[in-house]
């Protein structure tokens, strides 16, 4: 197991702001497939309305459409599909290096040097605490993990639980290396500092659910293993050290076009939402 250690809402608007792109278009590295647009929204619920009024992790959501690089049998055989092969190559290889490009303006535009592998192994604990938690229904421990938007989707789907089964979640090994796929930073304005970045890891776990029925012990408990691949979305705030999960995300299809970016507010604060329930149905994938 290579995990490491285990270590109010607020009455607000909706207004949103949209965080500015991380290159202008005038700059040389800003080509057609606009490379460094921003890839999240912020909800700044009330800070439209108040300037005064800071703005905390706990207020933000997942509104972006991110390029997850598909694996496993998500990505096509070079053998067998080669035009999406080297189609999902291509990508991959466009992924890299807007990836590279980010971490390097953060340090030379914004002055921000991350520790990331501080921040991967906080993103482990983080993620084992709040599947924990979840599992023994501490409904009063998940808003120091997550932001506003998954602990409402954790909360309701506590409420649907059968309260005469007791569920018991743990992290039995680890089948590939945690890895962060994504960077992004999040400015709320051209003069404003950077406080917030998005960091997206990717969890290939194995993991197992106990189930006790607790109204007659004489049935035995039921005992799931499964394989889970998870894309997680953080939210780090630099000025206060604050890590916590944002919602969660999937692998882009190479059959699919690249995402883009979305404009309407209703259509960000639905994403939000959404994004923001972990255990939501999965899309289906094509195989190859």
């Amino acid at each position: 197991m290579t995990f490491a250690r285990i270590s109010t809402r607020v009455p607000v608007s909706r207004a949103l702001i949209r965080p500015l792109p991380f290159l202008e278009s005038s700059k040389p590295f800003a080509t057609q497939f606009r490379l460094l647009q921003p890839s999240c929204y912020i909800s700044a619920r009330g800070y439209a309305d108040d300037r005064s009024q800071t703005i905390s992790a706990y207020q933000l959501g997942v509104g972006s459409n991110d390029y997850i690089p598909p694996t496993g049998q998500n990505l096509p055989k070079a053998t067998e599909h080669t035009r999406l092969y080297f189609k999902a190559l291509g990508r991959y290889q466009l992924h890299f290096f807007k990836q590279t490009l980010t971490r390097i303006l953060l340090r030379l535009k914004y002055r921000t040097k991350l520790d990331y592998k501080d921040l991967e192994t906080r993103s482990e604990d983080i993620y084992i605490e709040l599947n924990k938690f979840f599992a023994a229904r501490k409904s009063s421990s998940l808003s120091r993990l997550s932001t506003m938007f998954v602990e409402e989707n954790l909360k309701d789907r506590i409420k649907n639980m059968n309260k005469d089964w007791k569920l018991s979640w743990a992290l039995e090994d680890t089948i590939e290396k945690t890895r962060c796929v994504s960077v992004s930073p999040i400015a709320l304005g051209q003069d404003e500092p950077l406080q917030f970045v998005q960091l997206i890891y990717r969890f290939h776990t194995l993991q197992k659910l106990e189930l006790t029925y607790t109204k007659n012990k004489n049935i035995p408990k039921q005992l799931e293993e499964k394989k889970v691949l998870d894309y997680v979305v953080y939210v780090y705030d630099i000025q206060e050290d604050d890590l916590r999960i944002m919602g969660s995300v999937f692998e882009t299809p190479v059959t699919e076009p690249l995402p883009v970016q979305m404009t309407s507010e209703k259509l960000v604060l639905a994403a939000m939402q959404t994004k923001g329930d972990l255990f939501r149905k999965r899309p289906a994938l094509p195989k190859f």
